[in-house]
């Protein structure tokens, strides 16, 4: 989906901070993008539920925010699975009606992938049929406070990505940045990150 985005490296410490504004001083929820199957979608109002369900950092995670002020109510979309090709399941819910994503970064050793965050636009909301009434106002202005305040808690970049705290720790200490943990793909070092 085309949305503008925030990339920067960031630990769970680093995710943990960035969550924590966005359920208490931006007043998020968090939801899994789609639930599992013949399952009702999950919300996570506290950091607590959050990082004890998804496994951000050690395993790429998905999930998107809700704001009550500025979004659509928060209606699951229930979806039709094919039950012969989902082992016997004919249903999952999604979370259409959030308009903030985001999908962690991957730490495997000492290597550590970019996190994203994007929001979805008003002309992508648009060309793909959305009607609900949207305080786009309201929306970016918590998604423009999002990104200050990444940017106040990052000791510089690389690559055009933010480098959080945490991130510059881990590279301070022997490990590397990267776009992916595959083979092929630059590593980035603290020689390498702008201040």
């Amino acid at each position: 989906m085309p949305m503008p985005e925030i990339r920067f490296y960031a630990t769970k410490e680093d995710l943990n901070l960035v969550f924590a504004t966005m359920l208490s001083e931006l007043g998020l929820i968090a939801y899994e993008m789609v639930s599992e199957s013949s399952k009702m979608l999950k919300c996570f109002q506290s950091l607590a539920e959050l990082s004890s369900h998804f496994r951000y950092c050690s395993k790429q995670c998905d999930f998107v925010w809700w704001d009550a002020e500025s979004m659509p109510p928060n209606r699951p979309t229930k979806q039709k699975l094919d039950p012969q090709k989902c082992n016997g399941h004919t249903f999952r819910y999604a979370a259409e009606f959030a308009m903030i994503q985001i999908e962690t970064g991957l730490k495997r050793s000492s290597m550590l992938t970019p996190s994203e965050l994007g929001v979805v636009t008003q002309a992508h909301y648009r060309s793909v049929g959305g009607r609900a009434n949207i305080d786009w106002r309201t929306l970016n202005g918590k998604f423009n406070l999002l990104r200050k305040f990444i940017e106040r808690t990052s000791v510089g970049k690389v690559d055009g990505c933010l480098v959080m705290h945490g991130s510059y720790e881990l590279v301070c200490n022997g490990g590397q940045l990267t776009e992916s943990i595959r083979e092929g793909f630059d590593r980035y070092g603290k020689k390498h990150i702008k201040m």
